[in-house]
């Protein structure tokens, strides 16, 4: 995203089509795109195909694992979930979804998306909100877990992310996914 210092940051689809790209030079196994679900969040329609096409390689011909935000509308996406990217709702301090999480059939995982402390662009803390700060969570899990072995196959990845997720509720549902991976479990699950 390009944003002058102060200025309000904007990716467009064009920018998320240009690095991947750069992805696919780099070898990275891992992409976090804080940038919102697949068709509610992305904005040109004439670059779905293209840009699916690209996770889509990314995910069965890389071994790559991408992970997006569901958004931050507080509405249900109905997109099918789509096996070549990890979607991310956005979990309260109490484990309950935030009350601007998306949800829905796509998400796969969850992850703390309120009272976020980071660094700021003024290089000050800020306290921040949104599934755009769940979903490099769950990413770096899943860095973790190749950091570990970086021999693992991608779905062995996801399995093991799966396997480490607490949850309400047993199995997957439409808000939490599988729940929310447990870093130091993912890693000692890990081969």
């Amino acid at each position: 995203a390009d944003a002058a210092p102060g200025g309000s940051a904007m990716a467009t689809d064009f920018s998320v089509a240009c690095a991947m790209s750069k992805v696919f030079t780099s070898g990275a196994r891992i992409v976090n795109l804080s940038y919102g679900a697949p068709y509610v969040g992305f904005h040109n329609a004439t670059l779905h195909a293209p840009l699916h096409k690209m996770f889509s390689e990314f995910y069965y011909v890389r071994q790559g694992l991408l992970f997006l935000s569901a958004g931050n509308d507080s509405v249900f996406d109905g997109t099918p979930n789509l096996p070549y990217i990890n979607m991310i709702s956005a979990i309260n301090k109490t484990g309950a979804l935030t009350d601007f999480s998306n949800y829905g059939p796509i998400i796969d995982f969850t992850a703390p998306g309120e009272e976020i402390h980071c660094m700021g662009i003024d290089g000050k803390e800020s306290i921040v909100k949104g599934t755009s700060f769940s979903s490099p969570i769950v990413a770096g899990v899943a860095a973790l877990i190749l950091s570990k072995n970086p021999a693992l196959p991608n779905f062995v990845v996801e399995q093991i992310l799966k396997a480490s997720c607490t949850n309400s509720t047993p199995g997957w549902n439409a808000y939490y996914g599988w729940g929310m991976p447990d870093a130091q479990k993912a890693l000692e699950m890990t081969p």
